[in-house]
């Protein structure tokens, strides 16, 4: 970066070039496993660490719900991709089955549609969060699948 110029007034800095800065890709995570969770993020961390990725996980649907209704349609922060368990035992009535998490999200009228992940165990699970409109399912077992599909749907720049 060049030197700063003194004019009458105030410093005046060069010009940034913006072609280097890459934007982030918001990557919200509900599932109540936290442990294995986080070390699924760590996984991630380490096998892609380049990636352009903020994970934020959340242990309860309803807790991922109200950040998201929360945040202004305009928000940087909102999530570019939301990955939802199929079984969420830590949430409560109809919240607890990722389907209904996946048709709260969808409801979100002025929001962006984000990518929706079913991620679950349960093939039964991941087909009804399919039949809601997620638009991938991945088993738990396979974590470097749900990797390789972010690199490839949202990781390019």
């Amino acid at each position: 970066m060049g030197a700063a110029r003194e004019t009458g007034f105030k410093t005046q800095f060069p010009a940034v070039s913006t072609s280097n800065l890459v934007q982030m890709v918001n990557v919200w995570i509900i599932d109540d496993e936290i442990d294995w969770v986080k070390d699924m993020v760590k996984f991630w961390k380490l096998k892609a660490p380049d990636a352009p990725f903020r994970y934020k996980v959340f242990e309860t649907a309803q807790e991922a719900l109200s950040a998201l209704e929360s945040l202004p349609v305009s928000s940087v922060t909102r999530p570019d991709v939301v990955i939802v368990d199929g079984h969420l035992r830590s949430d409560s009535g109809a919240l607890s089955h990722g389907n209904n998490v996946v048709e709260r999200i969808r409801e979100f009228a002025p929001v962006a549609e984000p990518h929706i992940i079913a991620w679950s165990a349960d093939p039964f699970a991941a087909a009804d969060m399919m039949a809601a409109r997620a638009d991938a399912e991945f088993s738990k077992t396979g974590p470097r699948q749900v990797l390789d599909y972010l690199l490839r749907e949202c990781g390019e720049q």
